[in-house]
């Protein structure tokens, strides 16, 4: 709008013409953010807000693409910050971890995405194992995969009934996560494979 103002109506930059036009190109601007993401407007979780495209950025693309460079990150990482000290009378942090579904590495290739989630592998401590006679070792989870406005959302879910007993009396053991990966580009859609109690997520750039 100043520069429809200073060349189009011949307006000086440095005076007090020009603060109508100022105003009004605020007011542009809000009403384009709260019609583009208007999701978030709507107090819908960050996952279901939808980053809509501006006309303008397609000239803007080529100047910002060396900025956006710089910052991106190229792989994503989720677990404890410092593990710390360890004795047999705690547990292990980055199997609580595991059991929120915090462990995970995307890993941006030339062609993709590699998604690799770790899912819990002990089963924690409890009175209550003894009582329901379960062992240390960690049933498989069941899981969702999904992509949902730029995400790939993982949801784990403890299966076994008598776990998910267990899981309603221990602390720090949620019977279900989920987890929000953002995803630095479009993606073609998601082959996925369950080995070792991790999940790895193949994601395809979209051309």
């Amino acid at each position: 709008m100043i520069v429809i103002g200073a060349i189009g109506l011949d307006h000086s930059v440095f005076s007090e013409h020009l603060r109508y036009l100022i105003f009004l190109g605020i007011g542009l601007a809000t009403i384009e953010t709260i019609w583009r993401m208007r999701e978030g407007f709507q107090g819908r979780p960050p996952e279901q807000v939808v980053y809509r495209a501006a006309v303008y950025g397609l000239p803007m693309g080529p100047l910002a693409s060396p900025v956006v460079r710089l910052v991106e990150t190229r792989q994503q990482q989720g677990s404890v910050g410092q593990d710390g000290f360890s004795d047999a009378r705690f547990e292990d942090k980055l199997e609580r971890e595991r059991r929120y579904g915090e462990v995970f590495r995307l890993i941006e290739e030339s062609n993709g995405y590699l998604l690799q989630l770790e899912f819990p592998r002990k089963v924690p401590p409890s009175g209550m194992k003894a009582e329901l006679g379960v062992g240390d070792e960690m049933p498989d989870y069941d899981y969702d995969i999904a992509l949902q406005n730029g995400f790939l959302v993982v949801k784990g879910k403890v299966a076994d009934p008598t776990m998910r007993k267990l899981a309603a009396v221990s602390p720090a053991f949620p019977p279900d996560f989920t987890q929000n990966v953002k995803l630095p580009s479009r993606v073609a859609g998601f082959r996925h494979r369950f080995v070792d109690k991790t999940l790895e997520v193949a994601l395809p750039k979209k051309l």
